[in-house]
């Protein structure tokens, strides 16, 4: 949704279209406040590896929204066992190695995502939720 008609009166007791539509809305919604002050360079687009983001991939690249811009795609992978092991007697390289084996599945997990959304070519990035398990693993 972009940029709306402010009306103050209306928009305090029964709010704006955009947030009727978002509030609604069963899938997520993206809102735009303001026009854009220079051309995009870089979009970056969020994934969960669910239909519902792939529909918005591929909207996305229906829009053609990354025409004159870089599209990048991120999934951010959780490593559940990550905090037990770092509990537990192995050593940070282990849990390093752990870490790695599972950011090479997610990026697998990914690439096939991507293939399935007919999203070819596009820089993917692949990182653990937590930014750091480890002293910066």
């Amino acid at each position: 949704l972009g940029a709306y008609r402010r009306r103050l009166l209306q928009d305090t007791f029964v709010g704006t279209t955009a947030e009727r539509a978002i509030r609604r809305s069963g899938i997520p919604v993206l809102m735009v406040n303001t026009d854009a002050q220079r051309p995009y360079v870089h979009i970056l687009a969020a994934v969960d590896l669910s239909s519902d983001s792939a529909a918005a991939l591929g909207k996305t690249m229906e829009l053609e929204v990354n025409r004159e811009a870089v599209l990048s795609v991120v999934y951010l992978f959780d490593a559940p066992a990550s905090g037990s092991l770092a509990l537990g007697s192995l050593s940070k390289d282990d849990i390093r190695g752990y870490v790695a084996e599972e950011q090479k599945l997610a990026a697998r997990e990914l690439d096939a995502f991507l293939a399935s959304a007919g999203v070819r070519g596009v820089p993917r990035i692949v990182r653990p939720l937590q930014s750091k398990v480890v002293d910066g693993v």
